[in-house]
């Protein structure tokens, strides 16, 4: 008596068409600060300083502190 294994044929994957940059315009402006309002909130998106978390600006430091950056290096 003989066994005999039937293979599933593979299923064909269709190659993905949508990108999500369709509904992006070329050309379009910059960003304006007045667009990126929340409702309700008065701080400034953009403001950098004070941080909200100190610690997260040191861990930013001693991450760059682990290699060089562009602007130490005279590049001419």
């Amino acid at each position: 008596m003989s066994t005999t294994t039937t293979l599933d044929t593979p299923e064909v994957i269709q190659p993905i068409t949508y990108t999500g940059l369709e509904e992006i315009e070329m050309g379009a402006n910059r960003i304006q600060v007045d667009d990126k309002k929340i409702i309700n909130c008065r701080a400034d998106l953009n403001q950098l300083v004070p941080f909200k978390y100190p610690w997260a600006w040191d861990k930013y430091l001693n991450a760059c502190a682990n290699h060089w950056m562009p602007n130490e290096i005279s590049m001419s």
